[in-house]
Order: structure tokens, then sequence, then C-alpha cells
């Protein structure tokens, strides 16, 4: 009897536990449905989803939908290219009246983690206030007034396409005449045309665009051809991707968190090489933007041959991208030397590592802050600056890489100036005002400008009392080889430390051709860096240092 009871009051007790696991699930699926649905609940008439393809291969994808209200019309969008530029995901959501004024405008890049964002607002008096914030700069203008006929057009968009689309149809006319903007790359308007060729096709020109697109009875997009890139949009939902981020490859690999000194969690991945403890090891430190522990597929490759050169490699997401904490709204050069130090502090504290064989590697933006933590780091006892600017990141290469913009033709010349005059403004503003301002409903952060401003590589690399190896392409022109020459300018002036710098004929500031998206399988969006490049990277190092003599070798590209 007593048994019967047992079994009866267990099998009760599991059935409690199976009927509230199921209430569960069905909250949280309701919950998930309610989420994914909702949008659509509130007068959404057309809800698609579009492929983007690069020679026939899924690059990436679009979900758009459009919601009907008795006075205006809202246009939702999200753009995934995952392996384009940080795994950039792009929001958008346009607000536009009955009679076809635009009322609002909002776009956020998520490149990470860190939001990059653009709005537009429509003011009482029908003009326009405009925000761009990336973050480390900014772009703001209040009350402006682009005429008839205007509207955000971001490149890349079909829901943009499709606001256009739909006033062509209203409008009745084989051709409109639009003035548009592209709020993610600046204020800058343009003259734009779409004109309808033959049955439901219409073509849209404007500057750097044109596009083929075809529409449907209902008015609905099928399909878009850009005829710049080569992508194509199709109507339908996607698929995978066909490419993967740049794997890191090593014997063993390890998922790390490093606590920096003010207590933020940073993540990466520590690649164990063959052989046995003490390891000689190298940290590396990737170039300007939201950069991932991968660096864009740079800083991956070069990882994976010092690992297997006998490297223990560190590499981490910056503060507040992927899987690091922080904000990265509030990155600057002070806070990428702290986290070095973090990391090399780490290193030593393992156990496994020659704590007297610890290199670090800096690309781009990143050699700054490497040259700037190698300076105050006991533990650091050589140092790599690859493609590394000699005069300030901000400006002087800020405003180099606009003007490179311009001769590509990317830029008109009133589009030029009129970004060259921001990049100005913000100088003296940075000059004038704390790191936290106010404009209007925005905070824009100052202290990243203000840092780079601020700081001397040249002085800071004539008081480094570590061996040093610069690296530069002779074709760069984000960081023309010149500034490679002033760095090697200012290390010759220490006594008794080895530099070395070495240029590659033939080679820009990427070290090798960018791989598209398509052919990038299994990798992202990168370049394929020249052997030659990790070959005399990975010698240095490996050699260590046998010299005080500073030298200087050209090589040419292989």
């Amino acid at each position: 009897m007593m048994d019967r009871m047992g079994q009866k009051r267990s099998w009760r007790t599991k059935s409690k536990k199976r009927n509230s696991l199921l209430r569960a699930f069905s909250i949280v699926l309701a919950v998930s449905l309610f989420t994914l649905f909702f949008p659509f609940l509130q007068g959404c008439i057309s809800v698609r989803g579009y492929s983007i393809l690069e020679n026939d291969e899924v690059i990436g994808s679009e979900r758009f939908w459009k919601e009907e209200h008795d006075d205006f019309v809202i246009y939702k969008s999200t753009t995934r290219r995952p392996f384009l530029d940080f795994e950039t995901t792009l929001e958008q959501e346009v607000k536009i009246s009955k009679n076809g004024y635009l009322l609002a405008y909002y776009g956020g890049h998520d490149r990470g983690g860190p939001i990059f964002s653009a709005s537009l607002d429509r003011t009482d008096i029908g003009r326009y206030n405009y925000f761009r914030d990336d973050l480390q700069t900014f772009e703001d203008v209040s009350g402006f007034d682009p005429g008839m006929n205007f509207f955000p057009l971001e490149r890349g968009s079909v829901c943009s396409l499709q606001i256009l689309l739909d006033r062509l149809l209203e409008s009745h006319c084989k051709e409109l005449r639009l003035v548009t903007m592209i709020p993610s790359q600046g204020k800058s308007l343009y003259e734009t045309f779409a004109t309808m060729t033959k049955n439901r096709t219409v073509a849209v020109v404007s500057s750097g665009i044109n596009y083929l697109l075809k529409f449907d009875g209902n008015g609905e997009i099928v399909e878009v051809r850009d005829r710049c890139t080569g992508l194509v949009f199709k109507k339908g939902w996607p698929g995978r991707p066909a490419s993967k981020p740049y794997p890191l490859r090593a014997r063993r690999i390890l998922d790390v968190r490093i606590t920096s000194i003010d207590g933020i969690e940073l993540a990466g991945s520590l690649l164990i090489p063959r052989g046995k403890p003490p390891y000689k090891a190298v940290v590396l430190v990737g170039d300007e933007g939201p950069q991932d522990r991968t660096g864009c597929g740079f800083l991956s490759q070069l990882a994976n041959r010092l690992a297997k050169e006998g490297f223990a490699v560190l590499s981490c997401d910056r503060r507040g991208v992927a899987d690091s904490e922080g904000n990265y709204r509030y990155y600057t050069l002070e806070t990428e030397v702290q986290d070095i130090h973090s990391k090399i502090d780490y290193l030593v504290m393992r156990g496994d590592i020659d704590i007297e064989r610890i290199g670090i590697v800096g690309y781009g933006e990143g050699g700054i802050s490497a040259s700037a933590a190698a300076s105050s780091n006991p533990y650091i006892q050589a140092c790599v600056l690859i493609a590394t600017p000699s005069a300030p990141y901000f400006p002087d290469t800020f405003l180099r890489m606009l003007d490179e913009e311009r001769k590509t033709e990317n830029l008109g010349k009133e589009e030029f100036e009129s970004k060259w005059e921001w990049v100005n403004y913000l100088v003296s503003l940075v000059e004038s005002s704390v790191d936290k301002i106010t404009i209007g409903k925005h905070k824009p952060f100052l202290g990243w400008m203000r840092s780079h401003m601020e700081h001397d590589t040249l002085q800071t690399l004539e008081l480094l009392e570590v061996p040093v190896l610069v690296v530069a392409g002779a074709s760069d022109r984000i960081v023309p080889v010149e500034e490679a020459r002033e760095l090697m300018e200012a290390l010759e002036k220490r006594k008794g430390f080895e530099s070395k710098i070495i240029t590659f004929d033939g080679l820009d500031h990427w070290f090798g051709n960018m791989i598209d998206e398509a052919g990038s399988k299994p990798y992202m969006s990168h370049p394929k860096v020249e052997t030659n490049v990790l070959d005399e990277v990975s010698r240095w190092l490996v050699n260590g240092v046998r010299s005080c003599n500073n030298t200087f070798l050209r090589l040419p590209c292989v």
C-alpha cells in the first residue's frame, strides 16, 4: 500500500514538473510569436524578404515591411550584410506623410555591438534637423531646407527604393526628379532621377548610384540590379549567407576573459602553439573602428602565422564590441592603452608564458596605442608597427582618407569641401569644449578625437626602449610610406635599440587584394595578406633582437 502511494506521489510530482515545463514553453512560444508578428498587426499591408546576391552567392538579406496609417505610412527594414563591414546590420524606419513629405528617418548600423546612427526630423516650419553619430565623430545640421521631393536614399536598401517606387507610381509620371541624401554617409544632397524604362522596370540614377529595379502588378519590388557593384536583390526569403568570418586556427584556441583596470571584461582568443611552455607571446592590436579579435581578417591571418611559429597569440574584441563588455562610445586612445596593459598582465599571470619574450604588434591606429603601451610597460620586449601614422590619427589621417575618397571620385567637390570644413569644425570644438557635450537631444563624445589630437607618436617613439620593426606598403595612400620614414627618424634618435623598416612595393594599406563577400568562403570580406608580409613580421619576431644597428630593408611584393 505504501509503495503504491509512493509511486502515486512520484507520478504526481513528475506530472507537475512536466506541466510546469509545458506551461513555461507555451509562454515563451507565445511571447516569441507576439514579438515576431506584433509589427505586422498594426496596419502593416506588406511584409517581404529579399536575398542579396553576389555572383549568385547569398551574401546578405533584407526584411521589409510597410504600415499604413490614416495620415502617414511607415516603412521599416532590417538589412544584414554579415561580413561586409564589422558584421553590419542596418535598421531603418522612415515615416512619410500621405501627401509625400518625409516626416522622420532613423537608421542604425549595428557593427558588432556599437550602433552608428543617423536621424532626420521634420520641424513645424517644414525644415529638417539632421544628426549622424559615428560615436567617435559626429555631424549635425539644424533647420536645413532641401526643398520639395526630398527623402533619404540609403545605398543597397530595397526599403529606400520601394519608397521611391511608390512615389513614382503615385505621380503617374514616367520620370521623377528627387532630392536625396545618404544619411549614414553625411549631409550632402544629390539630384536623383527615377525613370520608367519599360513595362514594370525603373532606372534609378544618382551620384554613385545606378539601379535597375523590377516590380509586380501590386507595385512591389521583385528584383533590383546594382549596376555599380553587380549585386542583385531578389524577392524571397534567403538561406544562410555563403561566407563566414575568417577563422582563427591553432593547435589549441582558448576563449579568454580579461578584466581591465576599470573592471571592464574583455573577451578574446589565445592561440596556443605546439610545443611545451613557457611560450613566447604576442599581443595584437587592430586598426581604427569597432574591431573584433579577427581585425577584419587581417589580425586572424597574422595570428595564425605567428601561432605556427611557436607564439602564444592574444587578440581581443575592443571594449563594447562583440563579446567584450563596456561602451565603445567612450573608447579613446587612453582606454586602448589601458586595455593593452591588462592583456599583458593577463599573460604574465598565466604561468605558461615566457615573460621575457612578450611582443606587441599594432596595425594602423593600433600601432599608435601599441607604441604608447610599449613605452610604459616593462614586460613588452619588442614592438611591430604596421601601416602606423606618424601624424595624429585625428584629424590628419581622417583628412587624408577624405582626400583619397575625392581622388577616387567617390566624393564630389561640394561634398568633399563640406566634409573637410566639418572636420575642421570638430577640431575647433574639441579645443574649446569638454569631452561630453549636448547638441539638441544628442550627447556626442569628443574624447576619442581629443586623445589623438593631444598625442605625439614621434615623441613617444623617441622614448621607446625596445626594438621596433616598422612595416609599410609603398603604395599606401591612407598612411603614406613617408610617414613610416618619419617613424624611423624618431627611432634613430635612440641609442642601443634596434630599429628596422621594411617597405613592400606594390602593396597598399591592406597589404593584399581585397576579397569580395561571395569569393570569401569561408572568410569574411578581407584582404588576402601577402605571404611575404607575414614572413617578414614573423621572422623578425622569431629571431628576436640580435642587433643594435638601425637598418632599412626594401622588399618587392611576391
